[in-house]
């Protein structure tokens, strides 16, 4: 009997499913195959080792990583003419970035703007890029475009486009002067104050004035430093640029009123202030109390009238009750209404039981008894 020895043939290397790449999490079949005589052994060799996980040539991976991304050989072998066979297949694992994209900028030298956008994670990372100021330029993760500031970036509305082989996504970022947050704190003696803020992400701030309402300050003798000026306007008493977030103003007078706010600029360009800080003592209501007030005088009006219309009516009720028409009453009604009460007394003393008779006037003689007789009239003839 004759055998013919061959083989291994090439190698027939496919993945199931067939996919450009698959996402963390997925599962797929590796198989591997080649015709001869006698059949050959397949091997799967990944990162340089022999993996175990195999059955006649098909490799099971389930819930792939980005860590099992790469190159697969399957290697066969012919165990009797040592001929040896390799084909590669190159697995590729994809994983999305985290959360989403974060657009910023902020100002460089009180000259130019920085946008920057970030999509942290993924793998690959993702491609970033502001179409509308530069159609040449991108980075990966985290980029950063410098341009000269100019008055049409102010209120600009400027997208970063994040691609991404699993997801594509963007975010959108406007260049205005803004402040997020801003507080005071005097100290013991109320002559000095600082005044710090905070600036976000989407704000594009060149400079800080700020601004004060109030007396003029102190002198380190004790006098006004300039002439008292008036106290009812906002005036600026400091400038600060682009990158402060505190300020000290000094010397307050702890008996005086004084209100301070911070105006965020991006060159010529003013923000909205800040919300207004107050300090020293009371000086008359509040706007806030003032108009409390004046939103409770009408309801107080009315609520007087109601009640005066309550009082009228009361009286028109109580007038008309006492003019009903009243009868005259006899003489014996009235006989009885003024014997009454010592009867009602008298019988409360002998807890409601009846008078004992009057044996006196039960022996007098008719004569005797107050009772008038009647008189007899004769018939007409």
């Amino acid at each position: 009997m004759c055998f013919v020895v061959d083989g291994p043939d090439e190698p027939i290397v496919e993945a199931l499913a067939i996919q450009p790449f698959y996402k963390a999490g997925d599962s797929l079949i590796l198989s591997c195959r080649a015709e001869g005589f006698p059949l050959s052994i397949p091997q799967w060799i990944f990162g340089g080792q022999i993996l175990p996980d195999f059955h006649q040539g098909v490799l099971n991976l389930t819930n792939v990583q980005t860590s099992q991304g790469g190159s697969y050989t399957c290697s066969l072998l012919n165990e009797l003419t040592k001929e040896k066979r390799e084909k590669n297949v190159t697995l590729k694992v994809y994983d999305s970035p985290l959360g989403s994209p974060i657009c910023s900028v902020a100002s460089v030298n009180n000259t130019d703007l920085q946008y920057q956008c970030k999509w942290a994670g993924g793998m690959p990372e993702a491609q970033l890029s502001f179409p509308a100021l530069s159609n040449i330029n991108s980075g990966a993760g985290t980029f950063s475009l410098i341009v000269t500031s100019s008055a049409n970036l102010n209120d600009k509305t400027i997208t970063c486009l994040a691609e991404h082989p699993i997801e594509q996504n963007s975010c959108n970022i406007t260049a205005r002067p803004t402040i997020s947050d801003s507080s005071l704190f005097p100290n013991q003696d109320g002559t000095i104050i600082t005044l710090t803020w905070e600036v976000p992400p989407t704000s594009v701030v060149t400079g800080f004035d700020i601004q004060m309402k109030g007396p003029d300050l102190l002198s380190h003798s004790g006098d006004y430093s300039v002439p008292r000026g008036s106290s009812k306007e906002y005036r600026i008493i400091q400038q600060k640029p682009g990158y402060a977030r505190s300020a000290d103003v000094f010397l307050l007078d702890p008996d005086m009123t004084y209100r301070f706010r911070i105006i965020p600029k991006a060159r010529l360009t003013d923000g909205e202030p800040s919300k207004v800080h107050r300090i020293g003592p009371g000086d008359g209501l509040s706007g806030s109390a003032i108009a409390g007030i004046a939103a409770g005088i009408p309801c107080s009006i009315i609520a007087l009238i109601l009640l005066m219309g309550l009082i009228f009516l009361i009286f028109c009720y109580h007038k008309k009750k006492s003019n009903k028409t009243r009868y005259p009453v006899s003489r014996a009604v009235e006989k009885v209404k003024t014997i009454q009460p010592k009867a009602v007394s008298h019988n409360i003393l002998n807890r409601g039981l009846r008078p004992p008779p009057d044996y006196n006037n039960l022996h007098q003689t008719p004569s005797e008894r107050s009772v008038t007789l009647p008189m007899f009239v004769p018939p007409a003839p």
